[in-house]
């Protein structure tokens, strides 16, 4: 029996005992497990760690989002903070703007990572992704009142909101295209829109729904169904850094399940499935059985050795008494050989926490960091150390277990004083009274010097290595910083500096200051990569101060911990090499500039004269590119002789091997061209011939100028030749070098007989001028003596002597001109007399002038005569001398006569008789007119004025002599003539002006300088009623009082010359007050002084003005209320949105709603009650139903107010009515002119199609109408029961609008003028008197309709509006 009672209670212990631990197991937390990284993942993420940049997203609450306070918040910003804790890293934070923002810097590498991703195709182009670490579903969410379930396939007729930009609308668009998917920018519009009834339904993750229904307090939506489409969340990282997506990956592997059961819990409160986990299930079944068996045991247990309890602890007291004495004895003695053995040991004796804070330092502490033991308790050993080894030791406590030991461990500490000390310690664990990791125990050893001189060591023979692999050009070794920490000997042949002056330089110290920035920030970025330099051109100054160019190779070298302390490299002498490829690369670039630039023709040809390159002159002669030249020959662009000939010539400078140089003719599109040209042989290596090189000048102009020079010398000749004066050219010892045709036909010598000869010799008469040719050039003047009288054939002649000296070159010389002025001196002379005897002016001079013509020239009849008319056909004479006597005037017709032919500019002198030059003139008949002689009278502008005549009985012996006097009488008498003719004019514009004056709109009046009125013009007349006569020599001021003000205005601007306006004058015209504009023009005039005064009636102008500034202040209105209208419709939407969720807590008794209740100590049916009672909730309606009012009443005043950039859109004309209803309403409730609630409005509608019109306008018109007829009826003391009635109907083309009030009505003069512009029957300030005429034009002239007025005194208004239909639609089809 006791056995088989022993076996039962331990079969009970030992089941408990299992089921307890499992359960225990379960509940307990665990520690995290260890992230385990290979070596290249560990050195990779030694090196990048503390530079990883991650972004949340910006609005994905609760998954990933930022809070009001900046803070990173949500379910993957826990899953970030356990990588970072596991892998022992701070990611850096980059906030951005919007997922696409994110996006856009993943690509660019403006961020590394991204917490919460979806895996797709596209991005995987550029991205790397962790396997996901948790799986969220998609749901979709409609409102209650919609009933049933839903699936992705079940959407169709539905507007579906989905997040712009999301994975999840990517692929519900390609399984179903045709869907009605609204995209949103984020998850609360949506929801907004569903709940609202802006759409039917919104597809979202369930955790951003569970967030923001909850935030936003909507609770009349629920989950109708899911779609196959999980958000499995992955972390995606940059593609070129794979190492940081299998960290990444190793990290999420050591979270379990567990955990990310309570993260994803914390996060997501919202579920469409109950699930129910399977450890719950184990759990209770674990617990109902160790309950079972512990009664068992327990029952068992206690009858079998309660009876032994009392016993066996009696015996026990005595025992553990005598025990602890001993005990307490020896731990005495311990203690001290401990204390001893602690305080005279060299290392550092240590005792910390399990979290590695001192409990225990010992005194050899404070020679090995600085710090005493007590500074040291309770400070944790990691602060201490160096960073890396901070965190490497941070994540090897975390993984530590109460038999964990260190052995040997290398760490770096920071003394008291800020140097570094490295220790090498060696400890165990030791556990609580629990057996749990209590702490460490160990011993740290300073070995500082010892790695050192490892170090050194190391150092030491790296740099031997290295020196032994390279052994020539200058090896040197720098620090981080760049300071040289080595330099081989050959620094000194390199650049002329030894090695001890180079050690401690910076490497750039001997390069140009921007240089050694360059080479500064390209030496940082290979430090901070860690990567080797290659083939690096410094240009560096020698000690000399020549420059040296260097081409540097160097690698990077390390400490034992893989920190970079510097690098070594090789740089080797390349200034040679550089200045060749310089100068190679210059001339290179000089040859191309020469091909490109020259403006001669340069080519290359082989053997065959195919070019093989050419200059881009010689393609631009083809009009070709010069590749499009390579290959082809002459032959294939220029006629076939001219080609032959070029490969004729090209052929022999290659057999010869002798250049050729010739003129070359080429046929191109611009016509032919000329070409100096010059061609060489063209050798290879070996000195073959391989081709020919030729260069081609153009001269072609050149040639031109050759052939114009030749041309010009023979014209020159040929001028020389055929001028009337002798010229003779002489060099500066009077030898003969020009002698022209005049000169030969004088002297009867030839040229070929006078060159080089002595002028006295040829020439005698000119011997004596030659002091005038030496003095011309000595003075370098032109000499000239006038009338020398020389006797010549019988006959005394006058000449006029010019000399002209010439200044070519080195030769000197002069032109000897000789004219023959007799006929000058004869008419100067002549007309001498003639002027002399002319003295008279006006009609009388043209008498004389005939008469003393006649006198002058021996002519039988002289004339002057002047165009009748302006058809010039018909002439006049003016003054007729007949022998010396004045004779009768006579008409005469200009056609077939010779005064025609000397109008139109044919000979002046004509031979015939009487009756064939003048057939209808009966005195020219009767005297036997043989010759006549007649010269044009022209005025100032060439005009021809009329025609002065002599005519002989007899032939004319010095018909040119005559014909110069002529010319003398003609000139003097055209002046006279046309100063007659300007005399007329002058008439004829003053009565012009006159006519001007009285014709213009403004009152002009002219005033003398003491106020008298000289001028006064019809308008001034007209609006003054006083006589122009009558206001002549009046003062102003008694003609036109209303002008007093302005008297010093008129004084001002005739004293100071200067123009005075006065504007918007105020005067009574007529007995009505008008608004003018006076403007005084000063006039100063032989001495005298005056002003004009014009006054302009600017009335209507003004009142123009005033509706444009009334209309800009309308405009900045409408843009105020636009802006009005949409601050008001925000806190409007809170209102009514607000109001809405009011309204559900506290009518719909929710869950939520009813424990709400239920916490504050009341029932929710006790609350509504008391809301219902209070009429609460109906009060709750009416203020939703004047804020929906308020909404639509902004809406209409936006719409009317908005600017319409359509033309002619479709319009529902019924709706524009209602709209202009409400708005005019609107209006006179701010004016308080009138309650136009009051008003019964009548609407007689017809069911019509939209009409294309400008709903705006229309809009305008009706408000006016509206407001006009509230405005008569509102004035009306006897109006009762106020009534509008509107009318829209269709009538065969047209549509009617008629809008009929009961007011009083319009009389039939105001019915005459009510659409005229500024006509109004309102009080001042209460209309500008445009409403009507504005909406007449826009409906006669926008529209092309009709508006009518039917109106009559106590019978109401009714204004008819006629729109067409058909028309108008086809108009905006055809914008459309």
């Amino acid at each position: 029996m006791k056995v088989l009672t022993k076996v039962l209670i331990w079969t009970v212990i030992i089941a408990s005992l299992v089921t307890a631990a499992a359960l225990l197991y379960g509940e307990l937390p665990h520690a995290p497990a260890q992230v385990e990284l290979t070596r290249k993942e560990f050195l990779w993420l030694k090196k990048n760690g503390n530079h990883i940049r991650y972004a949340p997203l910006p609005g994905s609450p609760p998954l990933d989002y930022i809070d009001a306070n900046g803070e990173h918040q949500g379910l993957t910003s826990d899953y970030i903070r356990e990588i970072e804790r596991r892998i022992g890293v701070d990611f850096i934070e980059v906030q951005c703007g919007s997922w696409k923002e994110i996006l856009k810097k993943l690509e660019n590498h403006e961020i590394d990572m991204v917490g919460s991703v979806q895996n797709t195709r596209e991005r995987k182009e550029f991205l790397c992704f962790t396997e996901p670490y948790q799986r969220v579903g998609n749901i979709i969410l409609t409102r209650k009142a919609r009933k049933g379930r839903f699936s992705l396939d079940t959407l169709q007729n539905m507007s579906v909101a989905v997040v712009d930009g999301s994975a999840t609308l990517d692929y519900i668009r390609e399984k179903h295209p045709e869907y009605n998917l609204i995209p949103v920018p984020d998850a609360s519009t949506g929801f907004r829109m569903v709940s609202f009834n802006g759409t039917d339904a919104m597809v979202t993750d369930i955790g951003v729904a569970s967030y923001t229904m909850e935030q936003l307090g909507i609770s009349n939506l629920r989950v109708a169904g899911n779609i196959d489409y999980p958000w499995e969340l992955c972390i995606a990282s940059r593609k070129d850094w794979p190492h940081l997506n299998t960290i990444l990956n190793k990290a999420l592997a050591t979270i379990d399940r567990t955990e990310r059961e309570t993260i994803k819990k914390r996060w997501i409160t919202l579920d469409d499935n109950l699930y129910i986990p399977h450890d719950f299930y184990l759990r209770i079944i674990g617990i109902a059985l160790l309950v079972t068996l512990l009664t068992i045991g327990s029952i068992i247990f206690w009858n079998r050795t309660l009876r032994k309890e009392v016993s066996r602890h009696s015996t026990e007291l005595g025992q553990v008494r005598q025990r602890q004495e001993l005990t307490s004895r020896a731990l005495g003695e311990s203690e001290e050989r401990f204390r001893m053995l602690v305080e005279s040991s060299n290392d550092m004796i240590w005792e910390m926490d399990l979290y590695g804070a001192y409990l225990y330092v010992s005194p050899k502490v404070q020679d090995i960091l600085g710090y005493t033991p007590e500074e040291l308790q309770g400070r944790n050993s990691l602060s201490l150390m160096i960073q890396m080894d901070s965190a490497r030791n941070m994540e090897a406590l975390r993984t530590c277990t109460a038999n964990s030991v260190i052995d040997c461990e290398i760490n770096t500490y920071i003394h008291k004083k800020g140097h570094r000390v490295i220790l090498e310690s060696s400890g165990r664990a030791f556990a609580n009274a629990n057996g749990h990791l209590a702490g460490f125990r160990g011993v740290s050893r300073d070995i500082t010097e010892r790695i050192e001189s490892e170090n050194a060591l190391r150092q030491s023979e790296e740099r031997f290595r290295n020196l032994v692999e390279t052994t020539s050009d200058w090896i040197w070794e720098v620090d981080v910083e760049g300071r040289y920490r080595y330099a081989s000997p050959q620094a000194a042949e390199l650049l002329g500096y030894t090695a001890e002056e180079l050690i401690g330089q910076h490497f750039t110290a001997l390069m140009p200051p921007t240089e050694g920035l360059e080479t500064t920030a390209q030496f940082e970025s290979a430090l901070a990569q860690g990567s080797p330099v290659h083939s690096l051109l410094t240009t560096n100054r020698h000690k000399s101060g020549r420059t040296v160019v260097l081409e540097t190779s160097a690698v990077p070298f390390y400490d034992h911990n893989w920190n970079i302390l510097g690098y070594r490299g090789i740089s080797r002498n390349i200034t040679d090499r550089v200045t060749t490829e310089k100068q190679l690369k210059f001339e290179r670039n000089l040859f191309r500039s020469f091909m490109q630039h020259a403006p001669d023709l340069i080519y290359f040809k082989d053997a065959e004269g195919r070019f093989i390159e050419v200059n881009a002159a010689k393609a631009k002669e083809l009009h070709l590119a010069p590749e499009d030249l390579i290959g082809r020959t002459d032959f294939d662009y220029l006629p076939e002789e001219q080609a032959r000939i070029r490969f004729e010539d090209e052929q022999e400078v290659m057999r010869t091997r002798q250049p050729i140089k010739k003129e070359e003719l080429a046929s191109t599109a611009e016509g032919d061209r000329w070409y100096l040209t010059t061609k060489v042989p063209r050798y290879d290596e070996e000195g073959h011939v391989i081709g020919t090189f030729g260069t081609s000048w153009d001269i072609t102009y050149r040639k031109l100028a050759e052939e114009q020079l030749r041309q010009l010398r023979a014209l020159l000749s040929n001028t020389i030749d055929s001028m009337p004066s002798i010229l003779v050219g002489v060099d500066a010892i009077g030898r003969v070098m020009q002698w022209n045709r005049q000169a030969e036909e004088r002297t009867g010598l030839l040229p070929i007989d006078t060159l080089g000869a002595p002028l006295r010799k040829v020439y005698p008469e000119l011997g004596r001028e030659m002091s005038k040719v030496e003095r011309a050039i000595r003075e370098r003047k032109t000499q000239k003596e006038e009338r020398i009288p020389v006797q010549h054939g019988g006959r005394m002649r006058y000449h006029d002597i010019t000399v002209y000296p010439l200044l070519e070159g080195r030769e000197e010389g002069a032109v000897i001109r000789i004219d023959d002025v007799t006929d000058r001196v004869m008419i100067e002379d002549s007309i001498r007399n003639i002027v002399e005897g002319v003295s008279t002016v006006g009609r009388s001079f043209f008498s004389s002038m005939v008469d003393q013509l006649a006198k002058t020239l021996g002519a039988d009849l002289t004339y002057i005569s002047e165009f009748i008319d302006d058809s010039r056909e018909t002439m006049r004479t003016i003054a007729v001398s007949v022998r010396g006597e004045s004779g009768e005037n006579f008409d005469y017709e200009l056609q077939n006569t010779p005064c025609e032919a000397v109008l139109q500019g044919e000979n002046r002198v004509h031979f015939a008789e009487a009756p064939d030059l003048f057939p209808k003139i009966k005195l020219l008949q009767d005297m036997g007119v043989h010759s006549f002689i007649g010269i044009p009278l022209v005025d100032s502008e060439k005009q021809a004025l009329g025609i002065m005549v002599a005519l002989y009985r007899k032939p004319v012996e010095q018909a040119d002599f005559a014909a110069s006097i002529l010319q003398v009488f003609a000139g003097r008498t055209a002046a006279e003539l046309e100063r007659l003719q300007a005399t007329k004019e002058l008439v004829a514009l003053r009565n012009l002006l006159e006519n001007i004056i009285n014709s213009m709109p403004s009152i002009i009046i002219g005033l003398d300088s003491e106020g008298h009125v000289m001028q006064w013009n019809d308008q001034a007349e007209k609006l003054t009623g006083t006589d122009a006569q009558l206001a002549h020599g009046q003062p102003i001021l008694q003609v036109f009082p209303d002008l007093g003000n302005d008297m010093n205005a008129i004084f001002k601007a005739m004293h100071q010359q200067d123009i005075q306006r006065h504007e918007h004058v105020h005067c009574t015209i007529n007995a009505e007050p008008r608004i003018i504009d006076v403007t005084v023009y000063p006039i100063t005039s032989d001495g005298s002084e005056g002003a004009v005064i014009r006054i302009d009636d600017v009335t209507d102008r003004v009142r123009i003005e005033e509706m444009m500034v009334q209309s800009e202040k309308m405009m900045s209105v409408g843009g105020l209320a636009a802006g009005m209208a949409h601050e008001i419709n925000n806190p409007l939407a809170g209102i009514l949105q607000n109001l809405q969720v009011m309204k559900n807590r506290v009518s719909d008794a929710t869950e939520r709603n009813t424990e709400a209740a239920e916490k504050a100590g009341t029932s929710f049916e006790a609350i509504h009650a008391y809301m219902k009672e209070r009429d609460i909730l109906q009060m709750m309606d009416t203020v939703s139903e004047a804020g929906r009012r308020a909404a639509k009443i902004v809406d209409n005043m936006l719409s009317f107010s908005r600017k319409d950039d359509a033309h002619f859109l479709p319009n529902d004309l019924a709706g524009i009515i209602e709209r202009s209803i409400e708005l005019a309403s609107n209006d006179y409730n701010l004016k308080k002119r009138f309650d136009f609630r009051h008003i019964k409005i009548v609407r007689e509608f017809e069911n019509i199609p939209e009409i294309a019109c400008e709903g705006s306008q229309i809009q305008q018109v009706l408000l006016n109408l509206l407001g006009n007829s509230a405005q008569a009826m509102a004035g009306n003391d006897r109006q009762k029961d106020p009534q509008i009635t509107i009318r829209l109907k269709l009538e065969d083309k047209m549509v009617l609008i008629e809008v009929e009030d009961n007011g009083p009505g319009i009389d039939a003069e105001t019915r005459k003028r009510v659409f005229e512009p500024f006509f109004t029957t309102k009080d001042v300030g209460h209309g500008t008197g445009l409403g009507l005429s504005v909406s007449y034009f826009i409906i006669t002239e926008n529209h092309n309709g009709t508006m009518n007025l039917s109106s009559s005194p106590g019978m109401g208004a009714r204004f008819s509006i006629r729109i067409p239909h058909e028309h108008r639609v086809e108009r905006w089809g055809l914008r459309l």
